[in-house]
C-alpha cells in the first residue's frame, strides 16, 4: 500500500498534529490574557505568575515561561516523561499572552457587563484549548506533570486532592503578592471542568483513551524504531477524522494516511 511507504512523519499526521498542539497552546495564552483583562479574578495559576509578574517586574507572559521551565525540571528530578507539547507549551502560552495583552486586540474596560463576557469566553476559550492540546497527543503540561508525579508519590491522597493543594498554594502565593482574586477565581474554578466536558463531548473527544506521547516515544515513532500496533491506545485525531473518536472504528489507533 501507498501508506507503508510514506515517512511515518506524515504516515501518522504529525503536521497536522502540531498544527492543532500550536494553536490550542496559543488559544491557552489568549485565555489567560482575556482572564487578565476581565479584571474579575484570575484563575489559580495566572494569579500566581501575576504576583510574581508585580514583584519581579517582567512581563506575566515571561513569567510564565520560566515558571514552565522551573516545573519542567521538577518534573525530570521526578522521572515524570515529557514530550514535545510540554516543551512547546511552556514557550508558547507565556509568549501568546504577552503578545494579546501589548497588542491591544483585548482592550482594557470599566464596563462590568464586558468584564464578564470577556471572562466567560476566557474560560470556553481553555476549554478549546485543551480539546485541541490534549488530542494532538504530543504530552502532557508541566504542571499536569508535576500533579501525576506529586500523586504517584502520594498513593492515599486522591488526584483531586493533590490538584487542589497544587492549585491552591498558586493561589495563595499569588493573591500574598499581589495577584488579583475575587469572583472570577471561583467561576473559573466552577466552570472550567463542565465547559470542557462540553466541548470534548462536542467533538467526541474521550481523554480516558489518550495516552500522551513522550519525546522519546515521538522520535522513535519518526526514525522507525518503534512502530505503532493496531489497537495500542492513542488518539491522535480529532473525533470526526476516520477511526477515531468512536469506539466502534478503532479509536485510540494512529491514524494512517493512505
Amino acid at each position: 500500500m501507498k501508506s507503508k511507504t510514506r515517512a511515518p512523519f506524515f504516515r501518522y499526521r504529525y503536521p497536522a498534529r502540531f498544527v492543532r498542539l500550536f494553536i490550542g497552546l496559543v488559544l491557552f495564552g489568549l485565555s489567560s490574557a482575556l482572564n487578565v483583562r476581565s479584571m474579575l479574578g484570575l484563575s489559580p495559576w495566572n494569579a500566581f505568575h501575576q504576583g510574581l509578574s508585580l514583584v519581579s517586574g517582567l512581563s506575566i507572559g515571561r513569567i510564565t515561561q520560566l515558571c514552565g521551565i522551573v516545573i519542567i525540571g521538577i518534573d525530570l528530578l521526578m522521572r515524570e516523561p515529557i514530550g514535545f507539547g510540554t516543551i512547546f507549551n511552556m514557550i508558547l502560552v507565556g509568549g501568546s499572552l504577552d503578545f494579546f495583552l501589548a497588542s491591544g486586540l483585548i482592550p482594557e474596560t470599566n464596563s462590568l457587563l464586558w468584564r464578564t463576557v470577556l471572562l466567560l469566553l476566557g474560560i470556553f476559550v481553555t476549554a478549546l484549548g485543551s480539546y485541541l492540546y490534549m488530542s494532538a497527543a504530543m504530552g502532557a503540561g508541566p504542571r499536569d506533570s508535576m500533579m501525576v508525579g506529586l500523586a504517584k508519590r502520594l498513593p492515599r491522597v486522591p488526584v483531586g486532592i493533590v490538584r487542589n493543594m497544587i492549585e491552591l498554594t498558586a493561589l495563595a502565593i499569588g493573591w500574598w503578592l499581589g495577584g488579583v482574586v475575587g469572583v472570577g477565581t471561583v467561576a473559573f474554578a466552577l466552570l472550567t471542568g463542565p465547559v470542557m466536558q462540553w466541548v470534548f463531548q462536542l467533538f467526541s473527544f474521550d481523554v480516558r483513551s489518550l495516552h500522551a506521547e513522550t519525546l522519546l516515544e515521538t522520535v522513535g515513532i519518526w526514525t522507525g524504531r518503534r512502530t505503532v500496533e493496531r489497537g495500542e491506545t492513542k488518539q491522535a485525531c480529532a473525533g470526526d477524522e476516520a477511526g477515531c473518536g468512536r469506539p466502534d472504528q478503532g479509536q485510540g489507533v494512529l491514524p494512517e494516511v493512505d
